[in-house]
């Protein structure tokens, strides 16, 4: 199945709105889970978007 295109305008958005950063102490487990799903998220998407930008460079040479 192909994955739709990501534009490099929504994955640098989406990279400021959910940073990949450590939490802090007193961050509550439940929160330090969401941060943790987000930036597994946005790093498959970064995956995603590198791999589709190296096809592209590949077919167009």
């Amino acid at each position: 199945m192909d994955f739709p295109t990501i534009s490099e305008q929504l994955l640098r958005a989406l990279e400021v709105r959910f940073p990949d950063r450590a939490p802090e102490l007193t961050t509550p487990d439940r929160e330090v889970w969401a941060q943790a799903g987000e930036a597994r998220l946005i790093r498959f998407l970064r995956a995603k978007f590198d791999e589709q930008s190296e096809t592209i460079t590949r077919k167009n040479p």
